[in-house]
């Protein structure tokens, strides 16, 4: 097994840096006001980034009033254990009629899945394997699938910017 996938596939490693395949569509659909899991490797152009070592866990923090109505909320949260946390909070946060994107692996099968599924506006099954860039600036696919969760009045707009990108349900 290679260097890179033993990396990718171990519970060592639950920070995935967006790639920026994925980040251009993004700020097609509004500019990224928010940033709440931001890391030292991340590409994400946003207004705001919320660094974990600096600001903290971001849970417990209200992001919605940290936005302009233009603006989205980026969620690229670690994918461990805590990921059932981070999606709670991007359902819960959705409710404030904000706009929210949010990045996760493809596991349909899990409570949390369903938790963004039954409060989303719109998804985007992500096409293909994204690679997503390892601590030492290298990438390669992950070895799981992506889905994109939209949550905001502009489906539509989200349906149009994604349907090249994979299968988009809602909008």
């Amino acid at each position: 097994m290679s260097k890179a996938i033993h990396t990718l596939t171990s519970s060592k490693n639950d920070n995935w840096c967006t790639p920026y395949k994925v980040l251009e569509p993004l700020y097609r659909l509004a500019p990224i006001g928010l940033d709440p899991c931001a890391d030292l490797g991340s590409a994400v152009e946003a207004r705001q980034k919320w660094f974990y070592a600096s600001h903290g866990c971001s849970l417990p923090k209200p992001w919605a009033p940290q936005i302009t109505a233009q603006e989205q909320i980026f969620v690229n949260p670690p994918y461990g254990r805590a990921l059932a946390a981070w999606t709670d909070k991007v359902a819960k946060e959705s409710a404030s009629g904000k706009t929210l994107t949010l990045l996760v692996p493809s596991r349909t099968g899990v409570r949390w899945w369903a938790t963004a599924y039954n409060a989303c506006n719109a998804l985007c099954f992500w096409r293909g394997r994204l690679a997503f860039t390892l601590g030492d600036s290298t990438s390669e696919p992950a070895p799981f699938d992506v889905t994109l969760f939209y949550f905001g009045q502009n489906a539509r707009l989200f349906r149009e910017i994604f349907a090249e990108y994979g299968i988009v349900f809602g909008g």
